[in-house]
């Protein structure tokens, strides 16, 4: 399925190798625009398409790839693994 764009903007390359940009895209026939990912090997024509336009330039520079923060949460502590089992156990109990 092909779609036409009618406006782009916002261009940020989408990971390390610049091999992909993110960009907010207004297509025809839609209500406003969707962040659209496109890249050379995109499987659609208007994803090679955007990405060439963006990569010349048509919708301004292209941003820096930040990746995203990964946030590890903390290990549970003793006490708290503790009160889980307990809970589970009674919940096990309760059912007979």
């Amino acid at each position: 399925m092909n779609f036409t764009v009618t406006s782009a903007n916002n261009p940020v390359w989408a990971n390390l190798t610049n091999s992909a940009i993110t960009l907010n895209v207004q297509f025809q026939g839609f209500d406003s625009p969707v962040q659209f990912t496109a890249s050379q090997s995109d499987s659609e024509q208007h994803g090679r398409e955007l990405f060439e336009r963006a990569a010349a330039g048509e919708f301004g520079a292209i941003a820096a790839y930040v990746a995203p923060e990964v946030v590890i949460p903390p290990a549970p502590t003793k006490e708290q693994l503790l009160a889980e089992l307990q809970a589970l156990t009674a919940k096990i109990n309760a059912l007979g």
